[in-house]
C-alpha cells in the first residue's frame, strides 16, 4: 500500500500532480496508520495479504518526520501490524537529517531518494523546493550505507524526454553513484 504523510506537498515537483497542491497540513501518525488499516481490510476481503508499505503518496514524509516515524513504530510493532522494517519504504526528496534519523531508529528501513537528476540545475528545475545539495545527499547515502551494510538506498528517477534522459545524465548518475550502495529505479 502506498500511503500519504501530508495533505499537499511543499517540494513542488513539476512532474507530480501533488506538486501543484500547496502544503496544507501534516497527517498524524494515526491518520497514516488508518490508510494502512483500510488497505489491509481491503486486501483481506480479496483474500490477499498486505506485505509492503511505501511512503510515496502525497507529501514529503520527512517534512513530517515525527508522525512518519511514529507510524513506522506502529507498523513494525508485533502487537499492531508486525511488519518487518525491510518491508517498508520511505521515499524522500532528500532530507538528510530525517533520512539519518529514520535509519538510526529503523536500521532495516528501505530509503528511496527521489533524485530525478544528478545535475543541480536540472534537479532544482524539476524539484524547486528540494533544498539539499547533491554532495550532502551523497554523504547521507554513504552514512546510511555504513549503518545498513547489505541494504542499498534506492535512487528514484522519473525520466523526462529531453530533460533528464541523455547519455550525459546517465554518465553523471553513474558518477554520483560511484562508491555508494544504491539501486537505481
Amino acid at each position: 500500500v502506498c500511503v500519504s504523510s501530508q495533505v499537499g506537498c511543499a517540494v513542488g515537483c513539476v512532474f507530480c500532480a501533488t506538486g501543484t497542491l500547496p502544503a496544507q497540513r501534516n497527517l498524524s501518525a494515526s491518520e497514516i496508520i488508518e490508510q494502512v488499516l483500510l488497505a489491509r481490510i481491503e486486501a483481506h476481503q480479496r483474500e490477499r495479504h498486505l506485505r509492503n508499505v511505501v511512503f510515496m503518496g502525497m507529501g514529503e514524509p520527512l517534512h513530517n518526520t515525527q508522525s512518519t516515524l511514529d507510524a513506522i513504530d506502529q507498523l513494525t510493532d508485533e502487537a499492531c501490524f508486525g511488519l518487518g522494517a525491510r518491508y517498508i519504504t520511505l521515499s524522500t526528496a532528500g532530507v538528510p537529517s530525517g533520512m539519518r534519523q529514520a535509519v538510526m531508529r529503523f536500521p532495516r528501513l528501505r530509503i528511496a531518494l527521489s533524485l530525478h537528476s544528478p545535475f543541480t540545475e536540472t534537479r532544482r528545475r524539476l524539484m524547486p523546493r528540494a533544498f539539499h545539495d547533491l554532495e550532502e545527499l551523497r554523504d547521507t547515502i554513504r552514512f546510511l550505507n555504513q549503518l545498513q551494510k547489505q541494504q542499498p538506498v534506492w535512487i528514484e528517477l522519473v525520466l523526462l524526454d529531453g530533460i533528464n534522459d541523455s547519455t550525459a545524465d546517465a554518465e553523471a548518475l553513474a558518477t554520483f553513484s560511484d562508491g555508494l550502495a544504491v539501486h537505481i529505479n
